[in-house]
C-alpha cells in the first residue's frame, strides 16, 4: 500500500489475499488479542483508545425501547457491569431495575445529589456521622429520627420558627425564634409562652384552663394562686358545707 500510507495497507490473518484493511478468516476469541503479563503468562486484554476529539466508544441502538444488553463485563463471580440499551446501568447486578442499580456499598468523595426522591426500604436505615449516631428509618409502620450517640438531638432552623404540622398542614406546635411558642389542640392554641410567663386557654366554664390532678402549688414572695372566677367565691361562701371566710378562719 505504500510506505507513507499505513492505513491503506491490507493485513490478512489466516488468508494470503486480504480484501479489507484487516481480514481475519477465523473466529475471534479472548486469546486472539493478548499481551505478555507481569507474571510471564498470557493475559487477554482489550484497549479502546481515541487519538482525536469525540467519542472514545460509541454504543448506539436504533430504538429507545430496546432493552438488550449493549455492554456487559463479567468475572468468575458473575456480572460486575451491565449497560442496557434502555439506559439502565447495573454494577454488581445483571438485571438493573433503575437508571443505576448498585449491589453493594457506594462511596463518594464529593457531593451526592438527587433531583428526585431517595428511596430506602423499610427497616433499612440512613445513618450519619463517623459513628453512625444519627438514624433515619421507617420500620414498616412508624417513622423514626433517632440519636443513638451521646451528644443529643438538636433541631435548628435559620428561619423564623420550627413548625410541627399534621398531614393536612394544620398546626400542632410552633417554636418561634425570639417570640412566643404555641401548643395546639385541634388547631386551637391552648398554651402560649410570653415574656411575662405562660398563658393557658380553656374552652368553657366546665373545662378549665389549668387542671391539676395531684395538687397545684405556687411559690411567690407575695401572692399565691389568685382567681377572679366564681371558684373562690364559692369556697368562701357562708352557706352550709363551705368554708366560713369570716374572722381568722
Amino acid at each position: 500500500g505504500g510506505a507513507t500510507n499505513y492505513f491503506a495497507c491490507k493485513v490478512g490473518i489466516g488468508t494470503n489475499h486480504p480484501e479489507t484493511s484487516l481480514d481475519i478468516c477465523s473466529n475471534i476469541d479472548q486469546q486472539t488479542f493478548c499481551i505478555q503479563g507481569a507474571n510471564s503468562t498470557i493475559q487477554p486484554v482489550a484497549r479502546i483508545r481515541t487519538i482525536s476529539t469525540g467519542s472514545v466508544l460509541l454504543l448506539e441502538t436504533a430504538t429507545t425501547s430496546d432493552s438488550r444488553d449493549i455492554l456487559k463485563a463479567k468475572n468468575s463471580a458473575g456480572t460486575v457491569l451491565n449497560l442496557q440499551a434502555d439506559g439502565k446501568l447495573g454494577i454488581g447486578t445483571e438485571v438493573p431495575n433503575e437508571k443505576l442499580t448498585v449491589a453493594g456499598n457506594i462511596s463518594a468523595c464529593g457531593v451526592l445529589s438527587a433531583s428526585d426522591a431517595i428511596r430506602v426500604p423499610d427497616n433499612s436505615k440512613i445513618t450519619l456521622g463517623n459513628s453512625q449516631d444519627l438514624e433515619l428509618y421507617h420500620n414498616g409502620s412508624l417513622s423514626y429520627i433517632r440519636d443513638v450517640g451521646t451528644g443529643g438531638l438538636h433541631i435548628q432552623t435559620n428561619g423564623p420558627a420550627i413548625y410541627l404540622q399534621d398531614t393536612d398542614g394544620n398546626a400542632m406546635a410552633q417554636f418561634t425564634d425570639g417570640g412566643s411558642n404555641f401548643l395546639m389542640y385541634n388547631s386551637a392554641i391552648k398554651l402560649t409562652t410570653k415574656d411575662t410567663g405562660v398563658c393557658v386557654t380553656g374552652t368553657s366554664t366546665t373545662t378549665r384552663g389549668v387542671t391539676a390532678h395531684d395538687g397545684l402549688s405556687a411559690r411567690s414572695t407575695r401572692n399565691g394562686i389568685v382567681s377572679a372566677g366564681r371558684d373562690l367565691a364559692d369556697i368562701f361562701a357562708t352557706t352550709s358545707g363551705n368554708v366560713d371566710g369570716t374572722g381568722t378562719k
